[in-house]
């Protein structure tokens, strides 16, 4: 077993957790339906997240001719997992109740999943910038820069509006991104 395939399956265990988080919220949902408040936002954020999850888990992959391993990326690389796992908690936390609304869990949750997402962008930028492809594609960095900056806008502003757009916003730009950016540039 290489360096990569080591560190490849703790971050996809620590990955692969987030998503079962995220399916396992639906599927508590789907069981206690009635019974919770799903709401708007917790849900598109909801796709956002698990989007997220696997979008990265994709990119990993992009680590495997990687020659240079040092503690130092190791750590780098764990946290960048870390914070797509602590994603998927933040939005479903482990103790909610069926009296919960998770409309009410997510504007209670909203300013630690947005500078969770914030840490997450930064932690993206700088793996990499360590794997030589801060600039592939040309777009990637203004992309995920201008992320940072409206989730970072949305951690004070707790208008609704604001909220919905940057959700649905992030959505349709992280699909976009996936299936046509990606493949294109």
């Amino acid at each position: 077993m290489n360096e990569f395939e080591f560190l490849a399956v703790f971050i996809s265990i620590v990955v692969g957790l987030g998503v079962t988080h995220i399916l396992y919220g639906l599927a508590r949902l789907i069981h206690n339906r009635g019974q919770q408040q799903l709401g708007k936002l917790h849900f598109i954020w909801t796709l956002n997240v698990l989007l997220i999850l696997l979008l990265n888990w994709w990119v990993l992959f992009l680590w495997a001719d990687h020659d240079a391993w040092s503690f130092d990326i190791y750590l780098l690389l764990i946290g960048w997992g870390i914070a797509l796992y602590m994603l998927a908690v933040i939005l479903y936390p482990p103790d909610i109740t069926k009296q919960d609304s998770y409309a009410e869990i997510f504007d209670k949750n909203r300013v630690w999943l947005l500078g969770t997402f914030v840490t997450f962008v930064a932690l993206d930028v700088a793996q990499t910038a360590v794997r030589g492809q801060l600039f592939e594609p040309k777009i990637y960095l203004p992309f995920v820069l201008h992320y940072a900056a409206l989730a970072a806008v949305g951690i004070p502003v707790a208008n609704k509006r604001y909220q919905g757009f940057l959700a649905w916003y992030f959505l349709v730009t992280l699909i976009l991104w996936c299936l046509i950016a990606r493949r294109l540039l």
